[in-house]
């Protein structure tokens, strides 16, 4: 059974430049507990990170209308 994934993004903007920087927790849909390891990827970009142990990540570089794919095994690609 595939599970889904609920995504909760704190968004933070930095402005250094013209870069922002997004951070937020994975968590699963049904128990809201955290992901640890699910990828975390800018879509069309060779950028990305995974959660760490409590599903927390951060992502630098993210431009506006930047699309991010969250996935991780055992879990729908969101």
């Amino acid at each position: 059974m595939i599970r889904r994934l609920h995504i909760f993004v704190a968004i933070v903007f930095s402005i250094i430049g013209y870069s922002q920087q997004i951070t937020g927790i994975v968590i699963e849909a049904d128990s809201e507990l955290p992901i640890p390891g699910a990828t975390v990827l800018l879509k069309e970009k060779s950028t990305g990170t995974n959660t760490d142990f409590d599903g927390k990540f951060t992502l630098n570089n993210v431009s506006e209308g930047d699309i991010i794919i969250i996935s991780s095994i055992g879990f729908m690609s969101k």
